[in-house]
């Protein structure tokens, strides 16, 4: 309990890399006139797979969307869907709130992910993830400390 315990209060407290379950595609975001991030990739150094579809207005209004993270260290598993974007460029944090888990993690839980498009193959693209903040409502930019080792983001910056 103690080891679990200790696990996931990592998790809450460090920035961890994000692995998500799930497809996405670039249909959900309808055009360029919206920001939006979709992909996913695997990170072997924290055994890790992320996926992510989420969108917003040019100025992060009315998001929309999930990501999930499945991680094999400390057996991560949350889904949560999009509280805000923000995107800068290549650079894109997504916010959220857990609605699911199979690790202990309660649903309401917040979550930022912060992830950057390097463009394809993918294999240059990053990703972070933060487990345990309050529900975010505004998503402050950070950049992501893991390096992708398969998988492509893509992250569209609307004018």
């Amino acid at each position: 309990m103690k080891k679990r315990m200790a696990v996931l209060g990592l998790v809450t407290i460090a920035v961890i890399a994000l692995a998500a379950i799930g497809g996405t595609t670039q249909s959900q975001a309808s055009s360029n006139s919206q920001d939006f991030v979709t992909g996913s990739a695997m990170f072997d150094v924290v055994q890790a797979h992320v996926v992510v579809s989420a969108h917003s207005g040019p100025a992060g209004e009315d998001p929309g969307g999930h990501f999930s993270l499945d991680q094999g260290i400390g057996d991560i598993q949350v889904w949560a869907e999009v509280t805000c974007l923000t995107v800068a460029g290549n650079l894109a944090v997504i916010g959220g709130e857990t609605v699911r888990s199979r690790s202990g993690i309660p649903a309401g839980t917040g979550v930022l992910q912060s992830v950057q498009d390097f463009g394809s193959p993918g294999d240059m693209d990053r990703s972070q993830t933060i487990v345990g903040v309050p529900t975010p409502v505004n998503c402050a930019l950070f950049a992501p400390g893991f390096q992708a080792d398969r998988g492509n983001y893509v992250v569209n910056d609307a004018p």
